[in-house]
């Protein structure tokens, strides 16, 4: 195909940058798409019920094309800059308890643990919990209700969150953001650490403001490369990097002479990184000295079901009333063998039948239900996808993509994929609840 693209040469470069950068999001999202279709087809390629749920998802996989992945894609190399810290401990936190209306529920509530100088602290659990809360605790960024948190005056943090690109300033470039109240630092220095944030060249004079979410989340960690730390609190920093930047930056993190406090979900890094575990777990949270394999196998999270556990060091009871436990539901033998059923006529065990029929239909429809809806939900935002990206290649095509349209289109198929990963684990989860019902009236 040839294309005509009006104005000068750096126009031709930045249109020919955007495309790679297109070809590359859609390529992503393909994989992750194929990924989780597999997932669904390996699940339940052995359940007759669902037979021709995975046909229909194989003929899916079938149509799919698949996108070359673009040569020469440059991949983050980096380290943090650490700063000498000679004591043992770093931080002491003291029976810390929180709730944004200071009032309980409390989201945390008497934690206690310390952080020595070369601890790496991950903080796991489901989403929702409050992890980032903890973590914007814990570098001063919140003020608990009650507790104490004690840093030791000659640690030097230095923090990261994805959502905060909106303190960086639009009309500097990536260069003046990153050397920003950092007077004397080598301008040699900042170009590097622009190119390991892969802004090399003229990218690192791109403004802020026409950047991506995902680059100026870049932007925010070549800050923290910039500046001497000791102690690292870090919320999610493989969140907007491929799989090679994800290996660069557990690495980084691993070897950083300091401490670190870091909210993570990837179970790669959990392994390679973490020497202790925070966890959010059956609305409590807690410390466990110990790895991330070693919490697997000692306490793990087949349970975490919100029900209260036993009562340990360092783990709160909750506050907030528990669901009564449902009776158990009886079997069809149960049922038609009951006492109310025994030696009365087979009128009556015709109505414990009818009974039974009932109570089954009354628990699966729901749940046959709810599937549909989230396959419905999964193909209309699919749907979506592709032709949002048929319009972007279109406005790419008549040169009109400005920065505004295309942050309106990434926002718009963030969310979407958003959506489809939200839709397969419900899925996911509604699936397996639906064979274990059916197994239940069957037996």
């Amino acid at each position: 195909m040839v294309r005509k693209i009006k104005g000068s040469t750096g126009k031709y470069y930045a249109q020919l940058h955007a495309d790679e950068e297109l070809h590359e999001k859609k390529r992503v999202q393909d994989e992750k798409k194929r990924k989780e279709i597999m997932e669904y087809v390996t699940t339940f390629r052995s359940k007759a019920s669902h037979a021709s749920r995975v046909q229909s998802n194989i003929k899916r996989l079938e149509k799919m094309d698949k996108l070359d992945k673009l040569e020469e894609i440059r991949t983050l190399s980096f380290s943090f800059n650490y700063e000498s810290f000679r004591a043992g401990q770093m931080m002491d936190v003291n029976d810390l308890t929180f709730s944004y209306n200071a009032n309980v529920p409390y989201l945390i509530s008497g934690l206690n643990f310390t952080v020595n100088r070369d601890d790496k602290i991950c903080i796991v659990g489901k989403n929702g919990k409050g992890k980032t809360t903890l973590l914007k605790l814990l570098s001063g960024r919140l003020k608990p209700v009650s507790g104490s948190i004690k840093t030791h005056t000659a640690a030097t943090p230095a923090y990261y969150e994805q959502a905060n690109t909106a303190d960086l300033d639009g009309e500097l470039t990536v260069e003046e953001e990153i050397s920003k109240g950092r007077a004397f630092i080598d301008k040699s220095r900042v170009r590097g650490i622009c190119g390991a944030m892969m802004f090399s060249g003229d990218d690192a004079e791109k403004k802020v403001r026409v950047l991506s979410g995902g680059e100026r989340s870049r932007v925010l960690l070549g800050k923290i490369l910039v500046a001497p730390s000791n102690i690292l609190f870090l919320d999610e920093p493989t969140h907007h990097l491929d799989i090679e930047s994800c290996q660069a930056m557990m690495e980084a993190v691993r070897d950083f002479e300091g401490a670190a406090l870091v909210v993570a979900h990837d179970e790669h890094f959990l392994n390679e990184v973490a020497t202790k575990l925070i966890v959010f777990k059956n609305d409590r949270v807690f410390l466990y000295p110990g790895n991330y394999r070693e919490f697997l196998d000692s306490v793990g999270w087949e349970d975490d079901e919100n029900k209260p556990l036993p009562a340990k060091p360092q783990i709160v009871p909750s506050i907030a009333p528990q669901p009564a436990v449902p009776a158990p539901k009886k079997t069809i033998e149960q049922a038609l063998t009951c006492p109310a059923a025994k030696g009365h006529s087979g009128k009556i065990a015709r109505r414990a039948r009818a009974e039974f029929v009932a109570m089954r239909s009354k628990i699966l429809k729901p749940l046959e239900a709810k599937i549909k809806r989230l396959e419905e939900e999964i193909i209309s935002s699919e749907a979506r996808i592709a032709a949002v990206n048929e319009e972007i290649l279109k406005a790419s095509a008549k040169g009109s993509l400005g920065a505004i349209r295309r942050s309106e289109f990434s926002r718009e198929l963030k969310e979407l994929a958003d959506n489809i990963d939200s839709c397969y684990s419900q899925l996911d989860t509604t699936m397996k609840t639906y064979d274990a019902e059916k197994r239940k009236y069957s037996d």
